[in-house]
């Protein structure tokens, strides 16, 4: 049952076109774990800052870091951008790792004024491979047409890489190395000298049977290659600003062979010749040169970074300084890769180091941490009482915010130097009893479930099991003490824990032996209940004793299950489902079922305990499904899709949802930008356009054969139809007039893009 492994992942804490200045959306997480990539300082305005987060957005900020806002988003779940890096002319450039498109991974330069893609370089993808991505590439700095790229792919069990070269911006390619035709040798970088685009190096690591490279440079495009300091590995090579002649280059991770000692070398003769830079560097762990970078303001002073060291130079090597901080350091600088001076403000600096970006004001010398809310963010929930409690899971552990008093408080967080979460606790909140969680944790000794009241302070075990997996919990709304634990190989368990010291255990009895994945308790009457079994539905009236088949009309795969049942607030007899194949309404307590949406994997559903004609819900990201919401007005009769872009494509495994009189609060965790809100405007069923006065008009609203858009402010610059699926159907540049005859009747969003990059969007209906 395919859809089980990706139901269960759920639980599991995991690690184009431009998307500019969402406005609507709020970062609402802990800004304790957050994680950026390749920060610089841009190179003509002062105060802004580029950075990559660990997924598919870039970020801006405009103030040094203490406000971010998404710049850029490649608009895919699943892709990772990479190896930000600032080019000559405005233009930035990046790598894009999509595991689930090998042909898709790429160098992108993308041109920062109008934030669109002006360059793609994909090189060609060897027979075979079964995974490929990029691992590093350069770029000529006054034409990026020229491109040097490393890819490396997977054959079986075998790696293998090569390093492609082009001219005419990836339209053709040619092989400049191979790694098994070079005894086997790795490339760790490339190069391509910012004065001689004919002048090519790749600096090399280790192979099998123990070999190492050296430095190899070409004079010709890389039809031949001459090979430096053999035996010795490298990384980290940087050109000085004005001559391209005097090169610094770091050793790599060496293997322990004699002879490999760290060292930092430079030459003078573009390569032809090396000398040792004298620097007496601490032994630690990896031992290898991590990055090197110049002052813009001053050339005599450079900053070499290391696994736990950094040394700086002010007069060009004539002396210098070390600063040596501890191995695998969570409160200040460690294995720092990247580092960008400000060009506007002499001795400030950021370093993107191994967990977080840091910035200096003392050129190096010392360092803060520039803070961020971006990160993984898994299980998010919320509870209503007196207060608003939202919680959401980051680094194994669970973050709890009152959103009435503003306290944020963590449970069992880990650092940041904590990568695995394949043991991960899971949690889960109770909607109703607020400040009950309960945690689902693995150990040596079992699987045990357990169970707070104050918020996730103590926890007391109510279950034990073995090897396997926890998939829901269902309360008895008549009495919260009696919970339905839903678990993958055990089955349906009753716990009563009116006594938590002493909870009493009795097991459901399935009417078919599959996975039970939700139950349903009547509100008022606990012996009505309604269980999903796999992709079936069945009711008991006593209580769990007997069952009866009520899915008649259910069309959905064997293969495939049902996640989540709910009925509607103030009916008797109207219920719903979420399927991996849309959404299902009965009328009739099930006796027949009719589909209401046909998209993919939906999750969960959820009424509004303020109108019952507001509902939403959840497809989480997976399975090649791009993660979004779904929304009805009219109590679930139908369903309308938010626009992907809405979200700035936000990969997600899971949302919580607040409801107000006339919008919902949808919590979003994601997969690199840690917890986010995105509200979502049900009394006029638009999205909000950055929290201000609509700066166009659509009209008439609904439509039969035109509409027309009224620009306020004269700033249009295209405008997008989408259906309610989200797929594009109409678009035109800044015509004020569309022709909407061809469309069917129904509900349509118009997406207007404004000359500042931000758009907005209104529902209309065709008639």
């Amino acid at each position: 049952m395919k859809q089980i492994t990706f139901y269960l992942s759920l639980l599991v804490f995991l690690l184009g076109s431009a998307f500019k200045a969402v406005s609507q959306i709020n970062f609402e997480g802990s800004d304790a774990y957050g994680r950026m990539y390749n920060v610089f300082f841009d190179q003509t305005q002062a105060n802004r800052l580029y950075g990559a987060a660990l997924g598919n957005h870039i970020m801006k900020s405009e103030d040094l870091g203490e406000n971010w806002e998404i710049f850029y988003t490649y608009p895919e779940n699943g892709t990772y951008l990479e190896h930000l890096t600032p080019l000559t002319g405005e233009l930035l450039a990046f790598i894009l790792n999509y595991s689930a498109d090998m042909a898709a991974n790429s160098v992108k330069i993308l041109d920062v004024n109008s934030g669109e893609i002006i360059r793609s370089y994909a090189p060609p993808l060897t027979a075979g491979a079964s995974y490929t991505w990029i691992d590093s590439y350069a770029v000529f700095p006054t034409n990026p047409d020229i491109a040097l790229v490393h890819q490396s792919y997977k054959i079986g069990l075998s790696g293998f890489s090569k390093v492609y070269y082009t001219t005419d911006g990836g339209i053709t390619w040619r092989l400049v190395y191979y790694n098994v035709t070079n005894n086997g040798v790795f490339p760790n970088n490339v190069a391509i000298s910012p004065s001689n685009p004919q002048k090519l190096f790749i600096a090399r690591g280790s192979g099998p049977n123990d070999s190492l490279g050296g430095l190899l440079i070409s004079e010709d495009e890389g039809l031949t290659w001459t090979e430096h300091m053999a035996g010795v590995t490298f990384s980290a090579i940087t050109f000085h600003p004005e001559n391209a002649d005097n090169i610094l280059l770091g050793t790599f991770i060496g293997p322990g062979v004699e002879g490999h000692d760290e060292n930092l070398f430079r030459s003078l003769d573009g390569g032809a010749t090396w000398s040792i830079i004298p620097v007496d560097w601490e032994d630690g762990v990896m031992n290898n040169i991590t990055g090197i970078v110049y002052n813009p303001l001053d050339h005599n002073n450079i900053l070499v970074m290391e696994e736990n060291e950094v040394v700086i130079t002010l007069d060009n090597w004539q002396t210098h300084t070390k600063q040596v901080y501890p191995v695998d350091n969570l409160d200040d600088y460690y294995y720092g890769v990247f580092a960008s001076f400000n060009p506007f403000q002499n001795g400030e600096l950021i370093v993107s180091a191994n967990y977080y970006p840091l910035f200096s004001n003392d050129g190096g010398q010392s360092f803060t941490r520039i803070l961020t809310p971006f990160y993984v963010s898994a299980l998010p929930s919320i509870q209503i009482g007196d207060d608003v409690h939202v919680y959401h899971s980051v680094q194994r552990g669970l973050l709890h915010k009152n959103l009435t008093t503003g306290e944020l408080i963590e449970h069992d967080v880990e650092g940041v130097n904590i990568f695995y979460n394949y043991d991960a606790p899971v949690y889960f909140t109770d909607r109703k009893t607020v400040g009950r969680i309960y945690k689902y944790e693995s150990s040596f000794t079992g699987n045990t479930l357990q169970i707070s009241n104050d918020f996730g302070y103590t926890y007391t075990s109510i279950h034990t099991n073995f090897y396997d997996q926890f998939i829901n919990i269902s309360v008895d709304p008549s009495n919260p003490n009696i919970l339905w634990v839903m678990f993958l190989h055990e089955g349906g368990v009753i716990i009563d824990v009116s006594d938590m010291n002493n909870p009493q255990t009795t097991y459901v009895s399935l009417p078919i032996n599959e996975v039970l994945t939700d139950v349903y308790i009547d509100e008022n009457n606990s012996d009505l209940i309604f269980i999903a079994v796999a992709n079936r539905v069945y009711r008991s009236t006593n209580g769990g004793v007997s069952w009866e088949n009520r899915s008649n009309g259910l069309s959905i795969p064997y293969s495939d299950i049902i996640f989540d049942i709910e009925k509607r607030p103030g009916s008797n007899s109207v219920y719903f489902v979420t399927a991996s194949n849309g959404i299902f309404k009965t009328e009739d307590d099930g006796g027949s079922w009719q589909r209401v949406s046909s998209s993919s994997n939906v999750q969960k559903i959820e009424f509004s305990p303020i109108n019952p004609n507001h509902v939403v819900a959840t497809v989480p990201s997976g399975d090649g499904i791009n993660s979004h919401v779904l929304y009805s007005t009219n109590g679930g009769n139908s369903w309308i899709a938010l626009p992907f872009e809405a979200i700035a494509y936000v990969g997600s495994l899971g949302m919580a949802y607040k409801f107000n009189e006339d919008s919902v609060d949808a919590y979003i965790a994601s997969y690199d930008l840690g917890l986010i809100k995105y509200t979502l405007d049900l009394s006029s069923v638009s999205v909000p356009s950055h929290g201000q006065k609509a700066p166009f008009v659509i009209y008439p609203n609904p439509a039969q054969h035109f509409i027309n858009i009224q620009d306020l402010e004269n700033r249009m610059t295209s405008v997008h139809i989408y259906n309610s699926l989200g797929q594009e159907v109409l678009k035109s540049g800044n015509q004020k007039e569309l022709d909407i005859r061809a469309l069917p009747s129904g509900a349509y969003f118009v997406r207007i893009q404004s000359s500042d990059g931000s758009f907005f969007v209104k529902r209309i209906l065709k008639e």
